[in-house]
């Protein structure tokens, strides 16, 4: 809420704590029916109800700051005397201390864990210009001290504009929690609401929203590689004042949730420098963090291009769905991201009322005429009084504010074009020796340098995990990459490539608070993606076979130390592989990229340079993917490249015309499937994916994962560099060391005898096709299917037989039960029996193949278990949209469940009425609370639901009212 002439009224307040009220259903609440996940209130300072309180002179009313406390324990007795010492460096005194006023009654069970809540009034700032400076280092004073000296306490807002309040309640409760919020006294020209909804992080008083510049609706994808520049840039934020940087280390807490952290860096941007020193507008720290997609707008004039430009070099973008609405105290405005993924809608009145929230009808506004509009992908509104009131081009003036033209023109360059690096001498050699195979050729290489895609492969995964495999897998293949959940959802690539970009900056970044053009050049790259190598300190990714296995982690030691020596001074780093030979042992490259990422991040210096990487191991998209993620800036493809040139001499590449095109072809293909990588992840701008280290890893030890992928979960620990080590040499030893080396075919992608195990290899299939149809006359089976003999000596379908564990474990046991389950579905006995033992005497795939099964000692009677009956009832599927899997697949779990005695969610967005009454009929409802007088949210069982629902409406998000 805003009025647009910046008069501050009682009538504000009141709409602004009406508006959260009817957002409550956008929040959750827990099953005591009363304590909620969080809500609050931002608004400017309430100057005549303190002062009439605390007995403060007009002077001080005008001139005084507020801060918002939460103290539990100890906190409370020792908060004052901190945050009069975190005051006195600025010389601001702390004039007064309040016990704000609340009502335990309105939280339930939640006051057991409510804080004391303390507002402090300090004041004068030195001069109004300076107020946000002076207000963000007397915070990060006061939260140094309550870290050392381990209190329980949090700043909600300190600040001589605004203050914030919340709870951990539901949004009804807000105003009867603090009794400030009715009194007639707290008046505003703005109010910024929030009703929380938990999805990734718990529910806490600190999480409750507002904080202290923004509130947000949905999830920062980005978070990850957000909080790990955000880091790399402490100590060299650009302030000129040692002191004042030591102050801002850390510059985020990474405890809180993701909105916490954005609003943690729009403070510190909003804080502390401009291009002329003045503390920076808040529309220009939210056009920094969450851009606009511009790359490929033409609505965007050349002024803001250059504006967006600037500044990518700066700061990553913050990406994801956001819905964001923000205040520095003197402008209040909303902001959506690129994709434009939640909704935000405004209305305009002629007496000046701005009303802006997810949902139109937050407030009454009959009997007025009205303006209404929505926000669109990253589109900006903002309620300025100094500029008029209500613009819809906030941006204008900022943009034209600076000489960005200019300033890029001063430190921009772009790469020449270089001739194509031929790669490595004895290319088959190199090959063998970097882990390359028949299958890579032929099935990947090969088909991406045809068609300019990758290739496509039926779902799923059957071979065993890296550290169980009976080849060794290169160190890509134990990294797994992230993809989005619900709550953050993934992107088309295709469909919304418009907002995604591949645009790679090399050089070192400008520090993020300074003033004016780069002093070094920076390249501009419209891909991450080089045929050449740049200028630049070569990092040899190699090490002496001679040092054994042992050599890889000393290896990785050294490339680190190099790293840091020449980064001092180099504007970009080159990592390569180029050494590797008779003599010379390759580094993984992904182990290189990430070991020396990792080592200039923990000393300060990641900023300096650019990190490019001449990877002979980097074949497919997942490869690449892998050294983006954990720190390459670019990447070479040496041996890739040459060996797609040399298909093409070979004639092995159908209707392709030159050597430069199927090189094309594959660098195309290569971006597809990085896009990919991305748009699961919800994620669209490369510089938000690099060095996010959006991995999981899936057999890697501790020590490899601190030195080269530092946050990176590997769950059950796995090889460590003395393994890794050895499976290199050993890759080595067969290129250089065994006459001439001859391409490995492991039938890690295509099934065949004396390959790697699958899963679903022909015989298991063979023997499931047999327990249904066992002549085979009416399932086709392969004829790659061992013969019934076979199967009787136990063979596992890849020539290894393997039997029972001995102990009851084993096929027998097992086959037997499940002959007892199935014989009656008329299947064979015998055919089943033996695909049940082909299935478990099967080798290692997965992890839960090395548990086996201890018996209890003492069986129990049947008539202490719970019968199946009363089990399932308690079953339900979990609540889901209808337009998340289709109505066929949500009707088919109703009635499944249903079939069963379980339930079934209606999920988001309510149920068709035409399953009412159905076998499709979902027992569990999404409707409005019982404290509404309507039909309560889970009902006992489907003859219940006869609900009448008006014709030709639509259930709308939490359901519909009977």
């Amino acid at each position: 809420m805003a009025d647009a002439a910046g008069h501050a009224s009682r009538h504000v307040v009141e709409l602004g704590i009406e508006a959260l009220r009817r957002l409550e259903h956008r929040g959750a609440e827990a099953g005591d029916g009363v304590t909620g996940d969080g809500a609050g209130m931002l608004l400017p300072i309430p100057r005549d109800l303190l002062g009439d309180e605390l007995g403060l002179s007009g002077d001080e009313r005008r001139s005084m700051g507020l801060s918002m406390l939460f103290a539990h324990g100890d906190a409370e007795r020792r908060l004052p005397a901190l945050l009069e010492e975190a005051c006195a460096p600025e010389g601001v005194q702390t004039l007064e201390l309040r016990k704000v006023p609340v009502d335990p009654a309105a939280l339930g069970p939640a006051a057991a864990s409510a804080p004391t809540i303390l507002q402090a009034v300090i004041g004068p700032a030195p001069g109004r210009a300076e107020e946000p400076a002076v207000a963000h280092r007397i915070r990060r004073r006061l939260e140094r001290d309550i870290a050392a000296e381990g209190l329980d306490a949090y700043v909600v807002s300190l600040g001589f504009r605004s203050v914030t309040y919340k709870a951990l309640v539901r949004a009804s409760q807000l105003d009867a929690f603090y009794p400030d919020l009715c009194d007639e006294r707290c008046r505003g020209w703005f109010a910024i609401f929030h009703q929380r909804y938990s999805t990734n992080t718990s529910p806490g008083w600190e999480r409750a929203q507002p904080f202290r510049a923004l509130c947000h609706n949905g999830e920062i994808n980005t978070l990850s590689g957000n909080a790990a520049r955000m880091r790399a840039r402490e100590g060299g934020f650009g302030t000129g004042d040692v002191g004042l940087e030591d102050l801002l280390r850390p510059s985020i807490d990474e405890r809180g949730s993701d909105s916490s952290m954005l609003d943690e860096t729009i403070d510190l941007l909003m804080s502390h420098g401009s291009a002329d020193g003045e503390p920076r507008d808040v529309r220009h720290a939210i056009a920094m963090t969450v851009p606009r997609a511009w790359e490929h707008d033409p609505a965007i004039d050349d002024d803001a291009q250059a504006f967006y430009r600037w500044h990518e070099s700066r700061m990553e973008p913050w990406d994801g769905p956001a819905a964001l609405v923000f205040t520095d105290g003197l402008v209040v405005g909303a902001a959506l991201d690129r994709n434009g993924l939640r909704p935000m809608r405004f209305a305009s009145t002629d007496d000046g009322l701005v009303v802006c929230a997810s949902e139109t009808g937050v407030v009454d506004l009959d009997g007025k005429r009205v303006r209404l509009g929505r926000l669109g992908p990253g589109e900006m509104l903002a309620v300025d009084p100094a500029a008029g009131g209500l613009r819809l081009d906030p941006l204008e003036s900022l943009v034209a504010a600076r000489p960005y033209e200019r300033w890029l023109d001063e430190e921009r360059t772009v790469l020449l074009p270089v001739a194509f690096d031929e790669g490595p001498g004895d290319l088959s050699r190199s090959q063998v020796a970097h882990g390359l195979t028949r299958e890579d050729l032929a099935i990947a290489i090969r088909a991406m340098s045809s068609t300019g895609h990758e290739p496509t492969f039926s779902m799923g995964d059957d071979t065993p995990i890296p550290p169980l495999a009976q080849r060794s897998r290169p160190v890509t293949a134990f990294l797994r990459q992230r993809f989005a959940q619900v709550t953050n959802p993934a992107l088309d690539h295709l469909r919304e490539g418009w907002v995604m970009s591949l645009r790679t900056l090399l050089g070192p970044r400008p520090a993020l608070l300074a003033k004016g053009p780069a002093e070094r050049p920076i390249v501009e790259l419209d891909t991450f993606l080089l045929e050449a190598m740049p200028a630049g300190p070569r990092l040899d990714a190699t090490w002496d076979p001679a040092d054994g296995p042992d050599g890889l982690e000393a290896a990785l030691r050294r490339l680190a130390e190099e790293a840091e020596a020449a980064c001092r001074a180099a504007d970009v780093l080159v990592v390569t592989h180029e050494a590797t030979g008779a003599r010379r042992a390759p580094i993984p490259g992904v182990l290189a990229v990430g070991a020396v990422h990792t080592a200039l991040i923990d000393r300060g210096l990641r900023p300096n340079t650019s990190i490019v990487v001449a990877a002979d191991d980097a074949v497919g998209s997942h490869d690449a993917a892998c050294l983006l993620t954990c720190g390459a800036d670019a990447i070479v493809p040496r041996l890739a490249l040459a060996t797609v040139t040399s298909l093409f001499v070979e004639g092995r590449v159908p209707g392709a015309a030159s050597a430069e095109e199927v090189r094309a072809k594959y660098r195309t293909a290569v971006e597809e499937g990085v896009r990919k990588s991305m748009s699961r992840l919800g994620i669209s701008v490369l510089d938000s994916y690099r060095g996010a280290r959006a991995l999981d890893a899936l057999g890697l030890a501790d020590e490899v994962i601190e030195r080269c992928f530092p946050g990176v979960v590997s769950p059950i620990g796995g090889l460590g560099f003395r393994a890794l080590g050895e499976q290199v040499l050993q890759r080595w030893s067969a290129a250089f060391e065994n006459g001439r080396p001859v391409l490995a075919n492991p039938g890690a992608v295509k099934f065949h005898r004396g390959g790697e195990y699958h899963g679903t290899n022909p015989d298991v299939v063979r023997a499931l096709h047999r327990s249904v149809d066992p002549s085979l006359t009416k399932l086709r089976s392969t004829a790659a299917g061992a013969d019934e003999d076979e199967h009787e000596r136990g063979s596992n379908g890849n020539g290894a037989a393997h039997g029972g564990d001995g102990n009851g474990n084993g096929a027998g046991s097992m086959a037997e039960t499940h002959l007892v389950l199935r014989a009656s579905a008329g299947l064979d006995e015998r055919a089943f029996a033996r695909f049940v033992q082909l299935v478990e005497r099967r080798p290692p795939v997965s992890p839960r193949d090395l548990l086996d099964l201890a018996p209890a000692a003492d069986a129990i009677s049947m008539d202490q278990v719970e019968g199946a009956d009363s089990i399932v009832a308690r079953f339900s599927t979990a609540a889901i949209s209808l337009g998340a899997i289709s109505p066929e697949a949500h009707e088919a779990l109703a009635a499944g469940a249903n079939g069963v005695g379980a339930r079934s969610n209606s999920g988001e967005g309510g149920e068709d009425p035409a399953r009412f009454g159905t076998a499709a009929n979902s027992r569990i409802k999404q409707v409005a609370s019982a404290r509404f007088g309507v039909t309560p949210a889970y009902l006992a069982s489907a003859d219940e639901l006869q609900i009448k629902i008006a014709q030709g409406s639509k259930p709308g998000e939490g359901g519909q009212l009977p």
